[in-house]
């Protein structure tokens, strides 16, 4: 047989035999980065829920200005409007 031959085969046997020393039969674990991205994503889940509760009273708080300024703008015009029918008389 020629060398290059040979040298494929014993490469190719060594590849399978590191393939199969790598597996793991017992259940993998979870290391320490999917822990930490683990926290992560639970940080964002109840930061999440915070800041859509912040934006809901902030929300209502604005809904409150707008009827605020609503009032403030209708009691001006009736005030504007009671000025004029005076003045014209």
């Amino acid at each position: 047989m020629n060398s290059r031959i040979h040298a494929a085969i014993v490469s190719a046997i060594l590849a399978m035999l590191g393939l199969v020393a790598c597996q793991k039969t017992e259940p993998v674990s979870e290391g320490p980065a999917e822990k930490v991205g683990q926290k992560i994503d639970e940080a964002a889940s109840k930061a999440a829920v915070h800041i859509n509760a912040i934006a809901e009273k902030a929300g209502e708080g604005l809904s409150k200005a707008g009827e605020k300024i609503e009032q403030t703008a209708k009691d001006a015009q009736n005030k504007n409007e009671e000025q004029n029918s005076d003045s014209s008389k």
